[in-house]
Order: structure tokens, then C-alpha cells, then sequence
């Protein structure tokens, strides 16, 4: 008599999961783009304010208008 041998099936391997990176691009995309605004607006009003300074009701002449320009970047680094 021949002996019978079971076989069973291998181990199951864990299933592999695939990462959508379309997804991942766009989260990236999204953040930098956020990050180009925010930063690209707050140079705006810094600019803004300068020339608000010099040219609208203060009348500031350019060395004070500068002055007050370096304390907005001032203030703007310390609260960073």
C-alpha cells in the first residue's frame, strides 16, 4: 500500500496593497500650492504697506517708510 500525503495549501501571503500615487501627487500639489498663497499674500501686504507708507495719507518720506517695513518683517519672523 502506497502511503496518502495530504497536501495543504502554502501559507496565504499577506495581500499587497497599492498606493495610489495619483493621490499622493495631488495632497503634495495641494500643500504647495497652499504654501505659495500664503506666503505670496503676506509679501503683498507687506508691500502694500510700504507704499501706503510713503505715498497714501502718512506721507512717510522712504527712510521712515523703510523703517516701518523692517518692523513688519521683524514682527512677521518673531511670530514665525
Amino acid at each position: 500500500m502506497i502511503p496518502s500525503t495530504v497536501y495543504s495549501d502554502p501559507e496565504p501571503q499577506p495581500a499587497k496593497v497599492e498606493t495610489d500615487k495619483s493621490n499622493s501627487s495631488l495632497i503634495v500639489v495641494v500643500v504647495i500650492m497652499f504654501y505659495a498663497v500664503s506666503c505670496g499674500s503676506e509679501r503683498l501686504v507687506q508691500t502694500m504697506q510700504f507704499i501706503f507708507g510713503m505715498c497714501g495719507p502718512l506721507g512717510l518720506p522712504p527712510s521712515t517708510a523703510v523703517i516701518a517695513d523692517e518692523s513688519y518683517s521683524t514682527g512677521f519672523m518673531i511670530g514665525r
